[in-house]
């Protein structure tokens, strides 16, 4: 055996070891004080789309910080777990989404946020545009705030520790026809891609869009990796 080729048996077998720790479950509101410093150092330092938006921790901290805790409230948000150690290694937290709500979820959701936050939100909601007209739908598992350490990035995590069965299992259990993600970076997009069944619903690119309540394009850090948002979408068969 090649020292290439070993190396590839190495990584390999390393991989299935260190899956074969991990546990995914529901999160629950005990899991707040543990999830909340997550959000914190993963999603909102980390996050791609923020860099692009040029927003600063002190524009969209709070924010995240409210929605962590509203979508563990939910209860339908998963966490992956070291099962000796009890480290979280990765979130999804998600919130149900119903057709009677469409108008406080896409229209008038800004009220309370900073200016960046505000912007934030509008180009997510021009994006999404009216999910439950577009999928003809009445309710949907939206399937967002979703981060992982990087010590667990690029080994299939969310493929192979029962995690997507284990969201559309809780999404058919609560009523929900469609799983819905909306995905702001190349690395994101290529995460949901390698779930199985999410097709692409929309895709707006940044260099394209403008701002509606301004009339103007964003002051964005432009990014040749990073240049559109998808929406992404999976149909289930409710219980």
């Amino acid at each position: 055996m090649s020292d290439k080729e070993y190396q590839v048996v190495f990584r390999k077998a390393s991989r299935v070891e260190l899956l074969s720790k991990i546990e995914c479950r529901l999160l629950t509101e005990d899991d707040v004080p543990k999830v909340l410093p997550f959000v914190e150092k993963f999603f909102t330092a980390a996050n791609e789309f923020y860099k692009i938006m040029k927003a600063l921790t002190k524009d969209v901290g709070d924010h995240d910080q409210a929605r962590a805790k509203m979508k563990i409230k939910d209860g339908m948000s998963f966490g992956m777990f070291h099962k000796v150690t009890g480290e979280l290694v990765s979130i999804a937290l998600n919130s149900k989404h119903e057709k009677s709500d469409a108008q406080s979820h896409n229209e008038d959701n800004t009220k309370g946020h900073s200016v960046k936050y505000s912007e934030i939100i509008r180009i997510i909601n021009y994006t999404e545009g009216n999910l439950f007209k577009t999928l003809n739908t009445d309710t949907i598992m939206l399937m967002s705030m979703m981060a992982t350490k990087p010590d667990y990035i690029g080994i299939g995590l969310k493929e192979s520790v029962g995690f997507l069965s284990l969201v559309e299992e809780k999404a058919k259990q609560d009523g929900c026809q469609y799983i819905v993600s909306t995905a702001t970076s190349y690395f994101s997009q290529k995460s949901i891609e390698r779930l199985v069944g999410f097709k692409v619903l929309r895709e707006v690119k940044y260099a394209d869009y403008v701002d509606h309540l301004t009339g103007e394009k964003p002051n964005y850090n432009a990014s040749s990796l990073h240049t559109s948002i998808k929406v992404y979408y999976k149909k289930l068969t409710v219980i």
